[in-house]
């Protein structure tokens, strides 16, 4: 699964890229004779003094080292491959040099979907709040450091994405940075040629499973990469170099991958002249019916 964004210089976040859209309001479909709803669910944090990571679904969502404090929403659908139960993973990190949170730390972290934010309903599907646990009454700050919580939600949606359903578990795999550094230059060529007419067909596989997800249409689609296009093609983004000792990580449950650096992160990245950084946040599976090269998520 793909998703776009831009770091800012001095801020360390890693943020879904469905933030480029905001959460939609319900509204009926038909699928199959039944009428189901197009529900947006939105994970919402508040923390204080402590870097952490989110994931749902084993697919990274946020990840921000935090000494100040920050409160956000976050569109998840793009994580929901399809109806049912959904696992929200929230991991509290140490300061560096720290061993333990600080007297400071606090995370607080819950799903709800976009009708309950909007109603302030107090109708979470679930919460993992560290410090003193709510669920558990356990003093978190007393673990040692990182420390993860995992959760289940439901979710309903009205769609299912069946891709990975046939796509190699690639945890075992001795090729998959070999095949990875591949798709890497193969794509960084693109961009550096400025062939936009193949980048523009490398995004769309992705980008018709985020449509999907996010219920977006044709125009909102080609916005978002259109948008990605004229970054490279008029803000002058450049490649950062791959280091030689990126490693691979997995997600989505040993059934995507992507290389990252040793600090954790991610190795698709590109810089301009005015010191903002851009990285593609791509994930990638290895269909079973093709295993000669990775394709984009």
């Amino acid at each position: 699964m793909k998703r776009m964004f831009i770091l800012l210089v001095g801020i360390s976040i890693l943020m879904s890229g469905q933030g480029l859209n905001a959460a939609k309001d319900k509204k009926a479909v038909k699928k199959g004779g039944e009428v189901k709803k197009e529900t947006s669910y939105i994970l919402n944090f508040s923390a204080v003094a402590c870097p952490f990571s989110i994931k749902v679904n084993d697919m990274p969502v946020l990840e921000l080292n935090l000494k100040g404090q920050i409160s956000s929403i976050i569109p998840i659908n793009n994580t929901i491959l399809r109806s049912g139960d959904q696992e929200l993973s929230v991991t509290i990190n140490p300061l560096k040099g720290e061993k333990i949170p600080s007297n400071d730390a606090s995370l607080k972290v819950y799903v709800t979907t976009s009708d309950e934010y909007r109603t302030s309903e107090e109708k979470h599907s679930a919460e993992v709040d560290f410090g003193i646990d709510q669920k558990t009454g356990t003093n978190i700050k007393d673990k040692t450091l990182p420390y993860t919580k995992k959760l289940k939600f439901k979710a309903e949606v009205p769609y299912s994405i069946n891709i990975l359903d046939d796509a190699v578990n690639l945890s075992g795999n001795p090729n998959v940075k070999e095949l990875l550094m591949k798709t890497y230059k193969e794509l960084l060529a693109m961009i550096e040629n400025k062939e936009y007419d193949k980048i523009r067909l490398f995004f769309e596989p992705s980008e018709s499973i985020i449509a999907k997800m996010l219920y977006l249409g044709e125009k909102e689609k080609k916005e978002r990469i259109d948008g990605v296009i004229e970054d490279f093609s008029k803000n002058n983004f450049k490649a950062i170099p791959l280091s030689d000792d990126v490693v691979v990580k997995f997600y989505g449950f040993g059934k995507l991958a992507r290389l990252e650096n040793k600090d954790g992160s991610n190795a698709l990245a590109f810089k301009n002249e005015k010191a903002t950084f851009m990285t593609l946040d791509f994930l990638f599976y290895l269909p079973k019916s093709d295993t000669s090269k990775m394709k984009v998520f």
